[in-house]
């Protein structure tokens, strides 16, 4: 059997910035006034280490005017970073020249908050989001752009009182934060109720890293890898031009 990997809601950011398919978009936090006759470019921004409690409806809505909940106490996003755009940088979360100036800053952001080793995040519920100001925001000056992390939970997202992500440490990925799917093949917790697993994982780059090619690329490979209990794909992005394909198979 094979089964794709669904695209959520509030794409439009993420998939050209990280070929990264299921990236959420969000808009947090309320405008702040700023001083009389002083433009300040952070006016509305969270702040890194910030944490939010959103809905996975919310967090891929356009915008969000929701206050930062302190990190002990249940929330859904991590901030990991907030980039100051230039004057010349747009800020319209569809623009490939924004989208290209944060590729630098929140991939990097990412791989401090969690480590760096790209298959260990492909088989992983962890997933970025990309901050931009609301409308409010944009009139009163505001000119920055952030990124966070999420855990991926059967269509939402888990809510935590981790102050900070766990690190992907090991190449065996713990069941709160490893790749399973739910039955409507759904990313979601492996210490969640679920149907398959990750087994293995197929680097991708380029134009494999696609809806259409992935298919037949699982196809080929991952009963040759996992056997009789091969139960389909799950395709993640995790560099700009960088994918992972999940080889899935089912639990006993």
């Amino acid at each position: 059997m094979s089964s794709s990997s669904p695209r959520p809601p509030g794409t439009r950011l993420g998939l050209a910035l990280a070929v990264a398919l299921g990236v959420l978009t969000a808009l947090l936090a309320p405008a702040a006034p700023s001083s009389a006759g002083v433009v300040d470019p952070l006016v509305g921004a969270p702040a890194q280490g910030e944490c939010y409690d959103v809905t996975y409806a919310q967090a891929g809505g356009s915008s969000l005017d929701e206050d930062p909940v302190p990190c002990t106490q249940r929330h859904t996003v991590w901030v990991t970073d907030v980039v100051v755009l230039e004057g010349s940088d747009p800020i319209d979360p569809d623009s490939p020249a924004l989208q290209a100036r944060l590729t630098a800053a929140c991939y990097d952001a990412r791989d401090a908050a969690i480590g760096a080793d790209l298959t260990r995040y492909g088989r992983s519920v962890y997933q970025m989001v990309f901050f931009t100001p609301t409308q409010a925001q944009r009139d009163a000056g505001a000119r920055w752009a952030s990124c966070g992390l999420v855990l991926l939970q059967a269509g939402g997202l888990v809510t935590t009182t981790r102050a900070t992500p766990a690190r992907l440490s090991s190449d065996r990925v713990p069941a709160a934060l490893a790749l399973c799917v739910d039955k409507r093949f759904r990313a979601t917790p492996c210490a969640q109720r679920h149907i398959a697993r990750s087994k293995v994982g197929i680097p991708l780059k380029g134009a494999d890293v696609d809806l259409d090619r992935a298919p037949k690329i699982a196809e080929r490979k991952c009963p040759r890898k996992v056997g009789r209990a091969y139960a389909g794909w799950y395709l993640r992005g995790t560099d700009p031009g960088r994918g992972l394909l999940n080889c899935m198979v089912r639990d006993r």
